[in-house]
């Protein structure tokens, strides 16, 4: 039977500071760190889409539009905007599915509006590419993260 070692004269138990599982909980605690501000950079990533569909819809219908909008078409889209501050939320807590879902909602409403307007899918190229980025370039270092974190 191994006997704990005396306390040093500080009254620090130096085996203590120095065992094993110690220095594995630091580094656990810092992994626990690093993918919590991958996850907080990626909802901040579906934040900001939220943020640019809100002005965009707002100005698109208030600013742009020469004729009242039509109800359905605000609810709508008002709606989407609200599935992305719901996507928000929910990354804050569990940041890889939210993004994959807030990615495939974000290409899936592009296609249908394409679909209904061919126009569309051109008006805003460049905030629509920087979305993109935006959410792929989140999920990807997430998914080194993990990657990496397996490997150890």
């Amino acid at each position: 039977m191994v006997s704990p070692s005396e306390p040093s004269r500080g009254g620090v138990d130096i085996d203590a500071v120095y065992a094993p599982g110690a220095a594995a909980t630091e580094i656990e605690r810092q992994e626990s760190d690093e993918e919590a501000a991958l996850g907080r950079s990626g909802a901040n990533a579906l934040l900001a889409v939220t943020i640019i569909e809100l002005i965009g819809t707002t100005v698109l219908f208030f600013v742009i539009a020469k004729e009242p909008p039509d109800p359905v078409a605000l609810v709508v889209t008002y709606g989407i905007v609200a599935v992305f501050a719901a996507l928000y939320v929910w990354a804050r807590s569990n940041p890889y599915p939210a993004l994959i879902t807030g990615l495939c909602l974000y290409i899936a409403v592009q296609l249908l509006a394409a679909i209904a307007e061919p126009s569309s899918l051109y008006q805003g190229i460049i905030v629509k590419v920087v979305v993109l980025c935006v959410l792929g370039g989140s999920i990807r270092n997430l998914r080194q993260y993990r990657a990496h974190a397996r490997v150890r």
